[in-house]
């Protein structure tokens, strides 16, 4: 083992055949690694909401208080936290406030008012103040959301000619309306979020002023059109839910003793006396867990990978790994199986399908499944791979890497999802073998054509249930007849391209 890490230090080719050890293949090229990229948090301001997806912003100003509907009145008075002890530092005694209550400086809220109750401000109250940075303007505003009991978000803002934000808008985060696409759906596997977006006017908006080079509040809406929450419920509102320093201090410390997750979350749940009194829930703390682990080998994730391949060699002398170095150091195409997926591959790969839809990785790689079906009709699993860039020349050494690990045996039939790049790879590396689209890509393509409703069954019906030349000719021609389609550019080339040179 200690020559083989010798070769992989050097980058050369060990060529140890599978069924002696390793072959752990280290090919340099002109191949490029994923980039990584990152985004930090600018504010301490939640920029998420759970219905992101669902909700369509509404923007609200000074002038349309007034045109709201009665519907969305719900009675509901704007008082802070209306049955427990505000979190304000002089509303309450300060050694019985939160431990969450210190992550906020409750001194702008003293800054601002004209004197008055943050409670009972008024829009005057608070445009025209001045800040001196955003940074300042965005913990003021969830200073007083955690003060008030409501969760913040951040809405609009623009840019200078320059680059630089000159303007920015926070809202409530029930503020909107959920789109009535997501209210209409069909067929529902499950049941639907709960509403939380009510048209909840209140905002802040500040714009950057150039006299003073300050960032002036243009606008202050502290009206609210639902229930504000109470001082121990403010913790769970997604904007003011946060791991304070402290606790990370702690969890860091306890998990490098062998502490595990949930133990520590006990540990901190007593600290605190209670989980209202946490700020945070055990969610945050994986959360913080799993962020903290990976950030810990962002640079060396790479060297990290190879060693868990190592180290299966170690227990597997059949295990087979090949991956190719760019000229930066940079790990580029890398292909692995262990030894039940080679022996799987010998019994049950006639068919080969690839599946290249997985790339919700950390640098968005495209990672390649190699999957068959075994005699009990069950998936599985021949090689896995990860590919530098979807290029044809990337699936050319993908191919190659996959046939030696197998022994050179090619299928008999390859099924791919239509990638023009893997296409041109399977046709220079498997000619003899016969190339096959999915036909669950090709019905989403099919849909995603707008046609009428209908069609995507009537199509997977033509596609699956022919049995022979003059029936799929007659289905063909009464879909084309039915949809009228008949001079629709995609069904030709679907006839031209798939089935008219499989049935000539």
């Amino acid at each position: 083992m200690e020559g083989l890490m010798d070769d992989m230090s050097t980058g050369k080719d060990t060529g140890i055949d599978l069924n002696v050890g390793l072959d752990w293949g280290m090919d340099y090229g002109d191949d490029t690694g994923g980039v990584r990229d990152s985004d930090d948090m600018e504010d301490n301001v939640d920029t998420t909401d759970s219905d992101s997806e669902d909700d369509n912003n509404t923007n609200f100003g000074d002038d349309d208080k007034e045109n709201i509907s009665d519907e969305h009145l719900h009675s509901f008075e704007t008082q802070p936290h209306s049955s427990d002890a505000p979190l304000h530092k002089d509303a309450a005694n300060p050694a019985m406030a939160p431990p969450y209550s210190s992550m906020y400086d409750w001194t702008l809220l003293d800054k601002v008012g004209n004197g008055k109750p943050y409670s009972k401000w008024e829009s005057d109250d608070v445009v025209g103040y001045e800040f001196e940075t955003l940074v300042e303007a965005a913990k003021f505003y969830s200073t007083y959301g955690c003060a008030m009991g409501f969760s913040v978000r951040k809405n609009t803002h623009t840019y200078s000619k320059y680059g630089v934000k000159n303007m920015q808008r926070w809202v409530c985060s029930r503020e909107g309306e959920r789109q009535p696409v997501h209210n209409d759906k069909e067929n529902r596997k499950r049941e639907p979020r709960p509403v939380t977006r009510l048209h909840c006017p209140a905002a802040f908006k500040v714009s950057f002023v150039e006299a003073t080079n300050r960032f002036k509040v243009k606008q202050f809406i502290p009206t609210h059109f639902h229930h504000l929450a109470g001082a121990h419920e403010v913790q769970f509102l997604s904007s003011h839910r946060k791991v304070d320093d402290a606790s990370k201090v702690q969890i860091r410390s306890l998990r490098a003793a062998g502490i595990r997750t949930n133990q520590i979350m006990d540990y901190l749940v007593n600290c605190a006396r209670s989980f209202q009194n946490l700020g945070f829930t055990k969610t945050d703390v994986y959360n913080f867990v799993s962020a903290d682990r990976r950030s810990e080998i962002l640079d060396s994730d790479s060297e990290a990978a190879l060693a868990y391949l190592q180290a299966r060699a170690t227990t597997d002398p059949r295990f087979y790994c090949r991956y190719t170095v760019s000229d930066g150091g940079e790990l580029g195409n890398m292909l692995w199986a262990d030894s039940s997926s080679q022996l799987d591959y010998s019994l049950f790969g006639d068919v080969l399908v690839f599946d290249s839809t997985y790339k919700t990785n950390a640098y968005n790689l495209p990672f390649l499944l190699f999957i068959g079906v075994n005699n009990h009709n069950a998936s599985t699993v021949f090689a896995c791979a990860l590919l530098a860039d979807e290029t044809a020349e990337n699936y050319v050494w993908i191919l190659n890497a996959f046939l030696h690990c197998m022994g050179g045996k090619k299928p008999t039939a390859v099924i791919t999802d239509g990638c023009s790049s893997m296409r041109k790879a399977i046709k220079s590396i498997l000619p003899g073998s016969r190339h096959r689209l999915c036909s669950w890509h090709l019905g989403n393509n099919a849909e995603a054509r707008g046609h009428a409703e209908g069609f995507r069954e009537d199509f997977k019906r033509c596609m699956l249930n022919c049995s022979s030349i003059p029936q799929f000719e007659a289905t063909w021609k009464e879909i084309l007849s039915k949809y009228d389609l008949e001079h629709n550019a995609w069904m030709k080339k679907m006839y031209r391209r798939l089935y008219g040179p499989q049935l000539t």
